[in-house]
């Protein structure tokens, strides 16, 4: 750098000279006296830098003849790396670098930042290359009423999503092979509430989506799941869903039976309408009756039972060992499954006990003709012995199954039966005649009545 040049004057007259002396040394003081008194400003010859004309001559007019010159400036103002880059013009100036950038390893504090060029309500995010950006129509935050819009820039909810399609994706990374559970929580103050829950046990396993209520924490009320199959299921046992405005009718399971309620608040009818040509249809085969009358039936010209005294004001007929019946025809009902087998039974009393120390039998033929419309009728039989213990007493009931007839007939079929009474092959045969009061046919229900007359 060049030192600062003084040129000394003619001092001419000697007696001038303490007069020059002083004037110097004060010259000197000044420039020693580089500072203001406050000492905030950095002076030279009692200028500020930023008074100063880099290069140029001093401005004070009564020391006109002094120069101050500042060169190479770049070596004595020096920049900070991605902050301020200072270039040396070679002309005893100096360019400042813009923009000036901060440091990106500085932590920054501002009391207030204004973004001039944001969208009232957006909420800035870092977009490509790291630039501060916005979607104003798709992430919107109202302040006012502190709703967050996701799709839209009018909120209505705390959150509020918008769009074609909408999707929230909640995904569980935990555990990939065992048990998983991901729940939303929805609870009030008081620990009430309800939650959406997602249950997986195992990998392969059923994955379960559960609408749980809850009270008081964690004390499961009930829960309704979805599994991934589509099933919906209510969850524990004698948890009902109701109908109605004043909860007046339910269904609900109570751990052994299923239950249709219609008297949650009053006695009511139920009523089921499955249209034109329908019925209602049974999954599992229930069983029905058709009674076919032992007093109303008709006796033979020889060998037919005896009309006797039963019960004190009721009589019926008494088989002996020979004697038949013909019963009235029945038509096989139309609520019966088609082309099922029938089983046919018999109901018996005994006329007198039997105390001979040992079981006594009677033995029974039952003939069974049949037929549908447009069909020939068919006969055949079935035949079955009953066993009388030791010690049965007289008017003592009896069941006895007959056997099974498999005629592949439908609704509507004609049955004639004629029951006689033969001899037995089991043991002893019963000394005494014997009561028959009933013989049924066991038939298969499947259907309440039939969808069409004559059709099933």
């Amino acid at each position: 750098m060049p030192k600062e040049q003084y040129i000394l004057p003619d001092i001419g007259d000697p007696r001038n000279f303490v007069l020059e002396l002083q004037r110097i040394l004060d010259i000197i003081a000044q420039r020693l006296n580089y500072m203001d008194a406050d000492g905030d400003d950095i002076k030279f010859n009692g200028k500020k830098i930023t008074d100063l004309a880099v290069g140029s001559a001093n401005s004070d007019a009564v020391r006109k003849d002094q120069i101050f010159l500042l060169a190479d400036l770049a070596s004595v103002i020096l920049g900070t790396l991605n902050q301020i880059t200072v270039t040396d013009n070679g002309n005893e100036t100096i360019t400042l670098s813009t923009p000036q950038d901060i440091d990106v390893n500085a932590d920054v504090t501002f009391d207030s930042l204004k973004l001039n060029d944001l969208t009232l309500g957006s909420i800035i995010f870092a977009a490509a290359s790291g630039l501060i950006s916005e979607d104003n129509s798709n992430f919107f935050w109202d302040n006012v009423n502190k709703f967050l819009g996701i799709g839209t820039s009018s909120p209505d909810h705390l959150l509020h999503l918008s769009g074609a399609a909408p999707q929230i994706n909640i995904e569980n990374t935990g555990d990939a092979t065992g048990a998983r559970n991901t729940e939303i929580r929805m609870e009030f103050s008081d620990g009430d509430g309800a939650c959406i829950k997602a249950t997986r046990p195992s990998v392969g396993a059923n994955t379960d989506v559960e609408l749980k209520f809850f009270s008081g924490g964690n004390v499961s009320l009930a829960k309704i799941c979805m599994d991934k199959d589509g099933n919906l299921k209510l969850i524990l046992d004698n948890r009902k869903i109701y109908f109605g405005t004043g909860d007046d009718a339910s269904i609900y399971y109570d751990g052994t039976d299923f239950n249709l309620k219609t008297d949650e608040v009053a006695a009511s009818d139920l009523k089921i309408t499955c249209g034109s040509a329908k019925t209602i249809e049974l999954q599992n085969i229930v069983y029905e009756d058709i009674q076919f009358s032992i007093s109303g039936g008709r006796v033979p010209a020889a060998n037919f039972p005896t009309f006797s005294t039963f019960t004190t004001n009721t009589k019926e007929y008494q088989f002996d060992v020979d004697d038949f019946l013909y019963l009235n025809a029945n038509e096989y009902a139309h609520a019966f499954k088609n082309a099922a087998s029938w089983s046919f039974h018999l109901h018996a009393a005994t006329d007198a006990a039997n105390s001979s120390g040992s079981s006594q039998y009677a033995k029974f033929t039952l003939y069974v003709a049949y037929a549908d419309t447009g069909d020939t009728w068919t006969e055949t039989s079935v035949t079955a012995e009953l066993e009388i213990p030791d010690g049965t007493s007289a008017l003592e009931a009896f069941f006895l199954t007959l056997g099974t007839v498999s005629p592949s007939k439908n609704i509507g079929t004609q049955i004639k039966l004629t029951i006689e009474r033969i001899a037995a092959t089991g043991g002893t045969e019963y000394p005494d005649e014997i009561f028959l009061t009933q013989v049924g046919l066991h038939g298969e229900v499947n259907t309440l009545g039939s969808r069409q007359i004559g059709t099933k």
